[in-house]
């Protein structure tokens, strides 16, 4: 019996020391990657600052849940999204949320919604009724951005689709008149026109794709706890939420 007495204290001591070292190494909020892109209304950067509904959102949830502000990289889309999805401890927003895309990450939202739309320049005689109308026309799309599955899963190929990394570029390409289309959140465009000084009337949906909610997704890897916590926070806060999008001129 005495033996095992110190066999006994040792193990509790090892136990203890795992633990401790556990707790110690477990990701939160402070430890987590947060990963955006350049496209408004979401997340923008404008005279070198950080904006947008799910920036704004994201430093409300922080300071709810007592955590201080986290830095946010700003990548193109593309490298955004192959990070979240093989790197752990990754954020990644705002993303739409799809069937497609829910197996993929853990999501925390909604953020706000709003609607993916065939955009031309105002006055064309564009006329797309149905979707399909659109297949001889040369339509530009954000690589890995929603707009170009959506496309893709309509059976528009690549050689029908103009990809690039950033809604400046498809702008550019669509009044250069090397576009007849676009591809994009509707409330992107808008607030793209906004901050351009460009009437919001200068763009001109032809079709509406789908209507869609925004969320902040994170790497299946992150634990379900730190994903909980997030949500709970979102959930405590809508009355803000709500507020911040509405600001925006969104949808909540």
């Amino acid at each position: 019996m005495h033996s095992m007495k110190p066999v006994t204290s040792k193990c509790l001591l090892l136990l203890y020391f795992f633990a401790a070292c556990s707790l110690l190494t477990a990701a939160g909020p402070e430890n987590l990657l947060y990963i955006t892109e350049d496209y408004a209304p979401s997340n923008f950067v404008e005279e070198g600052e950080l904006k947008g509904v799910a920036v704004e959102l994201l430093e409300t949830l922080w300071a709810h849940m007592g955590v201080a502000e986290q830095p946010i990289h700003v990548y193109p889309w593309a490298r955004g999204y192959q990070m979240v999805l093989t790197r752990p401890d990754t954020v990644l927003f705002a993303m739409t949320w799809t069937e497609d895309r829910e197996p993929f990450f853990k999501w925390v939202g909604p953020i706000y919604r709003g609607r993916y739309s065939l955009i031309s320049l105002s006055g064309t005689d564009l006329s797309i009724p149905a979707i399909d109308e659109a297949k001889g026309l040369r339509i530009g799309v954000i690589r890995e951005d929603l707009g170009e599955k959506l496309l893709e899963a309509e059976g528009f190929t690549a050689s029908l689709l103009h990809r690039v990394s950033y809604i400046g570029q498809l702008v550019q390409m669509l009044e250069a008149g090397r576009l007849d289309l676009i591809c994009v959140y509707e409330d992107t465009i808008h607030q793209f026109a906004s901050r351009a000084g460009t009437p919001s009337h200068r763009y001109e949906t032809k079709l509406v794709l789908t209507e869609t909610v925004m969320y902040y997704a994170f790497n299946r890897e992150t634990d379900d706890s730190l994903v909980a916590g997030f949500q709970n926070a979102l959930d405590e806060i809508d009355d803000q939420r709500r507020l911040i999008v509405e600001r925006y001129q969104g949808i909540p």
